[in-house]
Protein backbone atom coordinates (compact mmCIF):
# COMPACT_ATOMS: atom_id res chain seq x y z
CA UNK A 1 0.00 0.00 0.00
CA UNK A 2 2.87 2.05 0.26
CA UNK A 3 4.01 4.04 -2.86
CA UNK A 4 6.36 6.62 -1.71
CA UNK A 5 8.84 4.61 2.14
CA UNK A 6 10.01 8.15 1.73
CA UNK A 7 6.53 10.18 2.51
CA UNK A 8 5.95 9.92 6.54
CA UNK A 9 2.25 10.54 5.43
CA UNK A 10 2.39 7.06 4.14
CA UNK A 11 2.20 5.80 7.57
CA UNK A 12 -0.67 7.67 8.61
CA UNK A 13 -2.50 6.74 5.57
CA UNK A 14 -1.92 3.02 6.11
CA UNK A 15 -3.21 3.55 9.77
CA UNK A 16 -6.44 5.53 8.39
CA UNK A 17 -6.97 3.22 5.76
CA UNK A 18 -7.14 0.10 8.09
CA UNK A 19 -10.36 1.75 9.69
CA UNK A 20 -11.78 2.43 5.94
CA UNK A 21 -10.81 6.15 6.37
CA UNK A 22 -9.64 8.18 3.00
CA UNK A 23 -7.31 10.85 4.27
CA UNK A 24 -7.19 13.64 1.46
CA UNK A 25 -3.52 14.02 0.70
CA UNK A 26 -1.75 16.11 -1.87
Amino acid sequence: LVDSPDNPKNEVKLELGSKGIQPQTT
